[in-house]
């Protein structure tokens, strides 16, 4: 059952616990959660502290759901509310820092989209418990990008295209030998196409290739002088799989495909490793249900 409001929180809060309440007297900005007009959770958010890019950032600083209020949606409604919040105010992230061992938590943030960075903190007002940050996108272009590999097997597939073009270009040079125009022009349409298939081109469709996965959609986009951005909503995904040629099989590389009833769309050439993950990422958003 869905969180019926995110309303802003207020001063006056009997509404809830008095540990609830405590909580949301404090400063910054807050958002409640509410279910039969009772207030069951809250989260605590602005742009990132201490970021060089603090403004295009923003921080989700505490997020709590009464545990009676589990599997609601009241956590998933507030980290939705947060994220549209700070998107209209032009952050493109948002980060949250987590507990390593508060596994539940990690769980649901994994499938609201978040993605450990790296980054590792401890604190002593924590008992200096290990603390990892994790972060989404908010809905800004994709940023993912292909394996490196991917021209490479993009420049391969221009060269096995030159085998028809210079066939071409030979008989053209034989024709044009007859109309009185240099036989070399041909040539050097074929040696411009030749730049183009296996160099140009790889590059410019790589540069452009991106993804992404989200909590509700996975986006990409692709192209190589016109730029296509396609949107997949997770809930209209029946499945999703990974597959390898031959080629990729040399390079360790797969594709990983998203079916949908209108089709399929392919996210190609990612390392084997980050497809699989991908793919398990993609299978667990489409049927998990939320924690918090």
């Amino acid at each position: 059952m869905p969180a019926e409001s995110i309303v802003a929180a207020q001063e006056r809060t009997e509404a809830a616990k008095p540990t609830l309440a405590e909580s949301l007297r404090g400063g910054g900005r807050k958002l409640v959660a509410t279910l039969g007009g009772r207030i069951v959770g809250y989260a605590a958010y602005g742009h990132a502290s201490g970021d060089a890019e603090g403004e295009r950032t923003g921080e989700l600083t505490t997020l709590f759901v009464a545990p009676g209020s589990w599997r609601r949606g009241a956590g998933s409604a507030l980290v939705r509310a947060v994220a549209s919040d700070l998107s209209s105010e032009g952050c493109e992230e948002l980060t949250v820092w987590s507990f390593r061992a508060n596994e539940r938590a990690n769980a649901f943030y994994k499938r609201q989209g978040f993605e450990t960075d790296g980054a590792e903190r401890h604190q002593e007002r924590y008992a200096n418990a290990p603390e990892v940050r994790m972060r989404r996108s908010l809905g800004g272009p994709p940023k993912r990008r292909l394996a490196p590999e991917a021209r490479l097997v993009w420049g391969l597939s221009g060269l096995l295209s030159l085998v028809p073009a210079g066939i071409a270009a030979g008989w053209l040079a034989s024709l044009v030998d007859d109309l009185d125009v240099p036989g070399w022009l041909p040539w050097i349409a074929f040696v411009l196409y030749a730049a183009l298939a296996v160099a140009v081109l790889p590059m410019l469709r790589w540069r452009r290739w991106r993804w992404e996965i989200r909590a509700d959609e996975v986006e990409i986009q692709h192209g190589s002088f016109k730029v296509t951005r396609t949107l997949i909503p997770i809930r209209r995904i029946q499945h999703v799989d990974t597959e390898s040629g031959v080629l990729q099989q040399t390079l360790a590389l797969a594709t990983v495909t998203l079916h949908t009833a209108a089709g399929k769309n392919e996210i190609p050439q990612l390392k084997e490793g980050e497809a699989t993950r991908v793919r398990d990422r993609i299978a667990e958003l489409t049927r998990e249900r939320d924690e918090l």
